[in-house]
């Protein structure tokens, strides 16, 4: 890997912001950029916990738009679940690639020590997974502490918006 390296830290949910300050807090010195990923469907609480989590790690977050929407419909109203997880790869992953380009990096994933999956494998070798909660056996209880301990939980809601968008269509 050059010197050029890029570091992506990738925030949507718990997972990935506690993967973030973990990183930061272990790598303080290195030229992170931070990702979310909007899909047009999100709560205003949302943004707000976004602005909360820039001001409180005193970063600026790039928001790599997707239309979910355009997706469901593509995936024909079938909504993404653990088990069909089109969402991840369409809405996170791919997004974030094309964000890369063929730049060499490294890329965080919220993927947590107590979890049984297998991460990302990237399709081009210029893009290396770091999976920091794992490396520091870091849980799900891990993960509430981290991110409690600097006020900055995720909101909680229910995204209405997608349900009705797929509702109206059955």
């Amino acid at each position: 890997m050059s010197d050029d390296l890029r570091h992506i830290c990738l925030i949507s949910g718990k997972d990935s912001l506690a993967t973030t300050i973990v990183q930061m807090e272990r790598s303080p010195d290195l030229p992170y950029e931070f990702l979310f990923n909007p899909t047009g469907l999100e709560l205003p609480e949302v943004f707000d916990w976004l602005d909360a989590v820039e001001k409180a790690l005193g970063i600026e977050i790039i928001q790599v738009w997707v239309d979910l929407e355009e997706l469901i419909k593509k995936n024909n109203y079938f909504l993404p679940s653990q088990r069909a997880r089109y969402c991840t790869r369409q809405c996170k992953i791919e997004p974030m690639e094309e964000y890369v380009g063929e730049d060499e990096a490294f890329v965080y994933y919220g993927i947590r020590a107590d979890e049984n999956r297998t991460g990302h494998v990237p399709k081009h070798d210029n893009l290396t997974p770091k999976y920091p909660l794992i490396e520091e056996g870091i849980d799900l209880n891990g993960v509430y502490r981290i991110i409690n301990d600097k006020g900055l939980k995720p909101p909680t809601f229910f995204c209405v918006m997608t349900y009705e968008l797929v509702k109206t269509k059955l």
